[in-house]
């Protein structure tokens, strides 16, 4: 999955790289601190030596690639459900403001 980001401070976008689901939503990717990264911006210029930024600068604006997929259990069958760009969005923005 490959999100395009907005930077709320300047009002330039950038695309990030092409990482996992998990990784952009849940992982390092979800904070400012890597978000950043996108942009160009060293862990000094954004002020995140050893301090987590929480959400408040970068959110996703588009998304493109492998979205990955929930897996959902019924007994002993499992269906891979993929996730839609709507979806992906949101969770890329659900710790916004943060």
């Amino acid at each position: 999955m490959i999100p395009t980001f907005l930077d709320l401070r300047t009002g330039k976008t950038a695309k990030g790289f092409d990482a996992s689901f998990f990784w952009w939503t849940e992982g390092n990717g979800a904070c400012d601190c890597n978000r950043g990264m996108a942009f160009g911006l060293t862990h000094e210029e954004l002020g995140t030596l050893g301090v987590c930024l929480g959400f408040r600068r970068f959110i996703a604006i588009d998304v493109e690639g492998d979205l990955d997929y929930d897996e959902v259990y019924c007994g002993s069958v499992v269906t891979k459900v993929p996730h839609t760009k709507e979806q992906a969005l949101i969770a890329l923005n659900s710790g916004y403001g943060t």
